[in-house]
């Protein structure tokens, strides 16, 4: 079973699936990868409701992970996407900063900060 999850979590991300996830992880006695799991499920929950155009929501729970995951590009990069979305373009630059920081390879920063530097 924990195999399946895994490869539907790989497949098609979704915060249910990251849950279910989690549990599988539990119920083998894996200390380490569950905490990981249902932060991923955290994260993809914030993602939806960006997607979604939840923003506001969206953001908050975005704040919260960036504090308890200070060290996840994505956390920071939709933070980014979610602040350029409410047009706060100096707030949305910091976060595509500090995911460049964690992350020198991610271009999609890259991409956006060289955008929102040049508005």
């Amino acid at each position: 079973a924990f195999e399946q999850w895994r490869r539907a979590v790989v497949a098609q991300p979704t915060a249910m699936l990251h849950r279910a996830l989690t549990g599988a992880l539990q119920a083998r006695g894996d200390a380490a990868g569950a905490p990981r799991e249902l932060s991923a499920a955290w994260l993809q929950q914030a993602v939806d409701m960006y997607r979604a155009n939840q923003l506001a929501a969206a953001l908050q729970e975005l704040d919260n992970l960036s504090r308890e995951l200070p060290d996840n590009a994505r956390v920071f990069l939709y933070r980014g996407f979610v602040q350029l979305a409410m047009g706060q373009a100096a707030s949305a630059a910091e976060d595509f900063r500090r995911c460049i920081e964690i992350d020198p390879f991610n271009g999609k920063a890259r991409d956006y900060l060289a955008k929102v530097g040049k508005s």
